[in-house]
């Protein structure tokens, strides 16, 4: 008789027992306007313009730090680009103010969809020397968003992201200053 009931319980506890569930769900982002491969092809051709710049954040205790060594990236601010920015940073750029940006997690966190892979190949890219510094030359007149990084570490990474959006006049030269008001 205590040999059934074991086998009973036995039974029961694993009918009831469930696979481990993550404690997070992704946050989906539904991105409605529809990105256009051909038209952000035809803003990246070969301009006349040059933006050029430098990204630092400066840190509680006063010191500088800039985005030397981190990847600078430049793409056109096509519709789907701004919706995308609007929904997964906070305080996204605006025309007049570069900005320092809270993204609402790091890409782990969400998934934007559709999320087509030629978004990510179609931008310019450089890098920043060690002064912070960074150059884009040759760009068409048009509306661009420019992003970078600036991060240390101590015990956790801090910093954060610097998010511009640039608009380039035919030869134009802007020179921009990113960092966190």
């Amino acid at each position: 008789m205590n040999r059934l009931i074991i086998v009973g319980l036995s039974a029961l506890l694993a009918s009831c027992a469930q696979p481990p569930r993550s404690a997070y769900t992704p946050e989906v982002y539904q991105i409605s306007a529809p990105f256009d491969a051909e038209a952000t092809r035809s803003q990246l051709e070969t301009g006349t313009a040059t933006v050029s710049g430098t990204a630092f954040l400066r840190q509680n205790g006063g010191g500088v730090v800039t985005c030397a060594g981190s990847p600078v990236h430049l793409f056109p601010a096509t519709p789907y680009a701004k919706e995308r920015i609007e929904k997964t940073y906070i305080g996204g750029p605006s025309i007049s103010t570069p900005r320092y940006v809270q993204s609402f997690g790091n890409s782990n966190d969400y998934t934007v969809y559709p999320d087509p892979p030629e978004f990510a190949r179609l931008k310019k890219s450089t890098l920043c020397d060690a002064q912070g510094n960074f150059e884009f030359k040759n760009l068409k007149p048009g509306l661009y968003y420019l992003a970078t990084k600036v991060e240390w570490h101590v015990t956790t990474v801090q910093g954060g992201e610097l998010l511009a959006l640039v608009d380039v006049q035919s030869n134009d030269q802007p020179r921009l200053i990113l960092t966190r008001p």
